[in-house]
């Protein structure tokens, strides 16, 4: 989940985001390095192994980008694959601003959001995925199966429900 160096810790987080405006910037680089790591993660567990899973749960994600990121390299691996591999993605809120942002700084909504589009084909955060063979658009590849959070004080549970069954 946290592949962002910066978020590994939580005292780190917290001081990057409180000096920071509104949600944190992830330059090229880090997107690049976020995609070639959820790629060969997946490629290794789905693609090189005698028995492929039955579901990947992307957990304790710190930021919508990364979300979406894990998201379109699954799909792009699921094009690969007789059957679909569905999948969960779980954000990790904030521990100092509540229920309502995630660890990087974006609001919980929005997040769920972002993913909700993503999924089906809307606009999105992250780079649009070249889905057209000889003119045809190709439906994406994905049965996500859940959104949630994990690692959170349970006093925020009520919050967290409230925020993702709104926007859902």
């Amino acid at each position: 989940g946290q592949t962002d160096p910066i978020a590994s810790s939580r005292k780190q987080s917290i001081q990057a985001i409180e000096n920071s405006e509104g949600v944190r910037k992830l330059d090229d680089s880090v997107i690049k390095g976020m995609h070639a790591y959820y790629k060969n993660k997946l490629t290794s567990m789905c693609l090189h192994c005698k028995f492929q899973p039955d579901m990947i749960n992307f957990e304790t994600l710190p930021s919508a980008k990364e979300a979406l990121i894990a998201l379109e390299e699954m799909s792009l691996i699921n094009d690969k694959l007789e059957k679909i591999i569905p999948c969960n993605v779980t954000f990790i809120p904030h521990p100092v601003f509540g229920p309502d942002k995630i660890n990087r700084g974006d609001h919980l909504a929005d997040a769920v959001i972002e993913i909700l589009r993503f999924i089906h084909r809307e606009h999105s955060m992250v780079r649009q995925l070249k889905f057209a063979t000889n003119g045809a658009v190709k439906r994406r590849n994905l049965r996500l199966t859940a959104i949630g959070c994990n690692c959170f004080n349970p006093n925020m549970t009520n919050g967290i429900t409230k925020i993702v069954k709104a926007v859902s």
